[in-house]
């Protein structure tokens, strides 16, 4: 899939700008923010660089702002699914973006509800723990007598 189908690069490029003036911060700023030269963000902000995930998650990041919110989708109730595959942890670092309310609305709920599964398995683990030490120790101390 072509993704310049999906969002504007120019109006993503604008975002950043935009976000970076609100917090009255220049492009040295942003530049050493983000660990790079200035005439590297300075190409990167015109657009005369590729604009890659993993950046625009940590700019993203830096103004405190969802992925999604920095890009401009053209088209409705388009869905995009991102999965690291390089993280061995299987649901850690995927991320949905949605070009509808609905669908971000929908998928957070979807996290939280997963999130709170995960903790329920958490806590019954560890009681399976207590009850598996608490069974231990007591047939101990029934074969000490």
């Amino acid at each position: 899939m072509d993704t310049d189908t999906y969002y504007s690069k120019e109006k993503t490029l604008e975002n950043i700008r935009k976000l970076r003036e609100l917090n009255n911060w220049t492009q040295q700023d942003m530049a050493d923010k983000l660990f790079m030269s200035l005439s590297s963000y300075t190409n990167l902000e015109l657009g005369n660089s590729k604009l890659y995930m993993e950046k625009l998650e940590k700019i993203a990041d830096l103004f405190g702002v969802k992925l999604g919110d920095l890009l401009f989708l053209e088209k409705q109730n388009i869905v995009f699914f991102i999965n690291d595959m390089n993280d061995n942890n299987n649901n850690n670092n995927v991320a949905y973006y949605a070009s509808s309310n609905n669908y971000i609305n929908e998928i957070e709920k979807l996290q939280l509800q997963v999130q709170y599964q995960q903790e329920l398995l958490n806590q019954q683990r560890q009681q399976i723990e207590t009850l598996t030490l608490l069974v231990d120790t007591l047939k101990a101390k029934s074969d000490a007598k």
